[in-house]
């Protein structure tokens, strides 16, 4: 590892030490409280890390404080998850970073660059603010996944509080997901899948770039009766008998589906399908790489 590597490292981790509401001394006004979900390997969520709140920190001081939570913890994106359902995200614009203050959330870089001094302006003039609605059971933590998942705890709000156990299975569930270079809803597609694979280690995820398999996506289309102006959207999964397709991607609608594979496990069956020159010849001029 290069020595710059080592002191961006670094420089974060001192970063998540400072802002991770320990405390850095009593502040004599107002407080404003914000959580920020980030991923290790999200540029955007460098830029927000290394570039946007270092100055906030040094002009507002104790008076800000901000919670930092990676989501590759699984711990830390099922609190993602819980505050998103809480504060009413829908999975259509949830994304990384993506940062909680108050009832606002800003999402992306460019958001949180341009509207976070703004609501940091404000809440200190209204008093302060607390930690968001739901971060602090949000974050308390969880026990590591077994092979024999919880109930599906995020996909229905009104879900007893005593979760049923699933069935577990030795079998594999394989899945197919489909991407697209550049596309941020497929990012958060596959951050979704990579948490489901730590509460359900039977999960095997086959990743395709849309744009290099056209084809089989439409195959994979056609065969599961996805409409077919949406068969060579992304981000696509596929798993079993199920299809879901563009912001029907998300763990609230994939963690059910899964479940369901969870005593047979589910075939990769494309993989044995060796002529798909069918489906490459009917793809109509719907698809822009």
């Amino acid at each position: 590892m290069r020595w710059w590597r080592v002191l961006a490292v670094v420089g974060v981790v001192l970063l998540g030490m400072a802002w991770s509401g320990a405390p850095v001394g009593r502040a004599d006004g107002p407080v404003v409280r914000a959580a920020l979900f980030y991923s290790e390997t999200c540029p955007h969520c460098r830029v927000v890390l290394e570039e946007v709140l270092p100055p906030l920190r040094a002009e507002y001081a104790d008076r800000l404080e901000v919670r930092l939570i990676e989501i590759s913890d699984p711990a830390g994106y099922e609190a993602l998850l819980r505050l998103e359902r809480i504060h009413g995200v829908p999975p259509d614009r949830a994304t990384v970073p993506e940062l909680f203050i108050g009832d606002r959330v800003l999402f992306g870089e460019e958001e949180i660059r341009s509207e976070l001094p703004r609501l940091v302006e404000e809440w200190l003039a209204k008093g302060g603010v607390s930690w968001p609605e739901g971060l602090e059971e949000a974050a308390a933590p969880t026990p590591k996944p077994t092979r024999t998942p919880k109930a599906c705890h995020v996909c229905d709000e009104e879900a007893s509080a005593t979760p049923v156990p699933a069935r577990s299975s030795s079998s594999p569930i394989h899945l197919a997901f489909f991407y697209q270079v550049g596309c941020h809803e497929c990012d958060r597609a596959g951050y979704d899948l990579r948490y489901l694979k730590e509460r359900y280690p039977q999960l095997e995820v086959h990743e395709y770039d849309i744009a290099e398999h056209a084809a089989l996506a439409e195959w994979l289309g056609e065969r599961l009766g996805v409409p077919a102006d949406r068969r060579l959207t992304a981000p696509a999964v596929f798993v079993g008998s199920d299809a879901l397709v563009g912001p029907e991607v998300n763990a609230r609608n994939l963690e059910p589906v899964l479940q369901r594979y969870l005593s047979q496990g589910s075939e990769a069956y494309w993989l044995d399908q060796a002529d798909i020159s069918g489906a490459q010849a009917g793809i109509p001029e719907r698809f822009q790489s």
